[in-house]
Formats: structure tokens, C-alpha cells, sequence
């Protein structure tokens, strides 16, 4: 979560400083907060899986 926090830091600074327009940054951003919201997901998914190999191994 932290590297996707300092990502978006780092998108903000480049739109403020003009190195990317508003477009492109909305864009990105959305982006960004897609893939943080389906991180928690992926983890359990990930957790869930290896639990059940573990039961059947």
C-alpha cells in the first residue's frame, strides 16, 4: 500500500508541475485506485488458495 500511496504522490507532483495534463492524470489515478482496491482481493484469493493446497497436500 505504500508504494501505491508514493506512486500517487508522484503522479499528483508530475500533474502540478505540468509534466502530465489533467487528462492523463485523472486517468492514471483511476487506474491506481483500481488496482489498490483489488489488491485486498487478490492477497485473499492468494491466502484461500494456499490454504486449500496445504489441507489437501
Amino acid at each position: 500500500m505504500e508504494e501505491f500511496d508514493r506512486l500517487f504522490k508522484r503522479l499528483y507532483e508530475d500533474n502540478i508541475s505540468g509534466k502530465i495534463n489533467d487528462n492523463r492524470f485523472e486517468k492514471l489515478s483511476i487506474d491506481y485506485e483500481n488496482e489498490q482496491a483489488e489488491l485486498p482481493e487478490s492477497i485473499i484469493a492468494e491466502m484461500l488458495t494456499h490454504a486449500q493446497k496445504s489441507r489437501t497436500a
